[in-house]
């Protein structure tokens, strides 16, 4: 066997992985909407499930509470889902520890509401998570992303 025939096997060899791995490629692109659109039509879901909360409030007070809790376990489901995508793709960019106490107090302050067991509170934990947001809008961080 001379050295083309080796070379030209390899060739052939590349060639066919080349081959899959472009079908790889073209499958995952296919696939790539359907998290989004999953988690779209669950936060759908979810504010449906809400105004319905809502809607069995039997006064103003206990309908404002009710929309407040849907609303800051909405804030904090958003949060917790984007820093997970972006932790996935590696884009996430360095915080600090004082934004980084804000985010796990914007996604776990709700859990309040349930602990002291008084739908009431949800008014304080909106504001909260309102001041929370205000702060990491406004607040410096630096511009490097963590690389893998």
């Amino acid at each position: 066997m001379t050295e083309v025939d080796k070379l030209t096997r390899q060739l052939e060899k590349l060639n066919e992985n080349k081959d899959d791995s472009e079908w790889l490629h073209y499958i995952q692109r296919l696939y790539a909407p359907v998290w989004p659109i999953i988690v779209l039509a669950l936060m759908v879901l979810f504010i449906y499930m809400v105004f319905k909360l809502v809607n069995i409030g039997q006064t103003l007070w206990v309908k404002t509470n009710l929309l407040l809790l849907g609303i800051t376990i909405l804030i904090a489901i958003t949060i917790a889902i984007s820093i997970v995508s972006f932790f996935v793709k590696r884009e996430l960019g360095k915080q600090g520890a004082t934004r980084w106490a804000v985010i796990a107090l914007i996604i776990f302050s709700p859990a309040l509401i349930f602990v002291i067991n008084r739908i009431d509170a949800s008014i304080y934990v909106f504001v909260v998570q309102v001041i929370g947001l205000a702060y990491i809008f406004n607040s410096k961080r630096p511009r490097e992303v963590i690389l893998p």
